[in-house]
């Protein structure tokens, strides 16, 4: 039995519409699901978790406060079973098909994997990535928002998108999991990077398709945090500035960057 970790934050709509694609195409005896609730404050929410079917079928903790993703996945990682691979989601995906499980863990059958992410669709029907390749001081999206014509096949990649991924849970173990100095955005980075430092393999894995809602827990300060996870990330793996700047929208947020690097140095 796999455990699938999936993060709520304040998005209980989005989250039923994943718990449903799950059980239409995975066996009850397959998978575990523990919830973790990222310190929602939505009544409308609250609710729907504390529900007796939620309940019964699944386990469910409440954080007190929104801690970040990578946080909200170490908490819920305490209570998963021993078994050698997990899974962990954002609420807002949802499954395609049957038999997802089986082809996202083939690739594991190489112990020397870490890391496997399927393809991410757009509610448009496009990509919504396939991974990101090139230098580890300017990572390249690779596949946004194209038509999909099955041209990117499963290889090796610099980094996965960390919406939906499955992970060897020794590998998960050695490189100590999620740093906790990222509150929200390049959590997945930082893991993937950390990953392929300590020897894993990072993998895309094209055999399963993952609708991708994108960013529908909501949160006032998500650019702050946005921006902050950044200049972290970048000071972290030394990554080129010119990388860094090509990723915020205004000069304004190229002066934020500046006063980071200075503070956070």
């Amino acid at each position: 039995m796999i455990d699938i970790i999936v993060v709520n934050y304040n998005s209980h709509i989005w989250l039923e519409k994943l718990l449903n694609s799950i059980k239409e195409t995975t066996r009850e005896d397959d998978c575990r699901i523990i919830i973790v609730d990222n310190g929602s404050t939505e009544k409308d929410n609250l609710e729907y978790l504390s529900s007796s079917e939620i309940r019964r079928n699944h386990q469910v903790l409440f954080l007190s406060e929104n801690v970040g993703y990578g946080q909200a996945i170490m908490e819920a990682y305490k209570h998963i079973s021993e078994g050698k691979i997990f899974i962990f989601a954002s609420s807002d995906v949802e499954l395609l098909s049957s038999g997802w499980l089986e082809s996202l863990l083939k690739p594991f059958e190489d112990e020397k994997v870490g890391l496997v992410a399927p393809k991410l669709i757009l509610s448009n029907g496009n990509l919504g990535g396939t991974g990101f390749i090139g230098d580890e001081k300017a990572p390249i999206i690779r596949g946004w928002n194209e038509i999909d014509r099955g041209q990117y096949k499963q290889e090796e990649v610099l980094v996965v998108c960390g919406a939906f991924c499955a992970v060897q849970r020794e590998a998960f173990e050695k490189v100590g999991g999620f740093d906790p100095i990222f509150e929200l955005y390049f959590e997945d980075f930082d893991l993937s990077y950390k990953m392929r430092k300590a020897g894993y393999k990072v993998i895309f894995n094209p055999d399963v398709e993952i609708l991708h809602y994108f960013n529908k827990s909501p949160d006032i300060e998500k650019r702050r945090k946005y921006i902050d996870s950044l200049a972290l990330f970048a000071l972290k793996w030394n990554c080129s500035k010119e990388w860094v700047y090509k990723q915020v929208s205004s000069e304004d947020e190229k002066r934020q960057l500046d006063g980071l690097f200075e503070e956070k140095k």
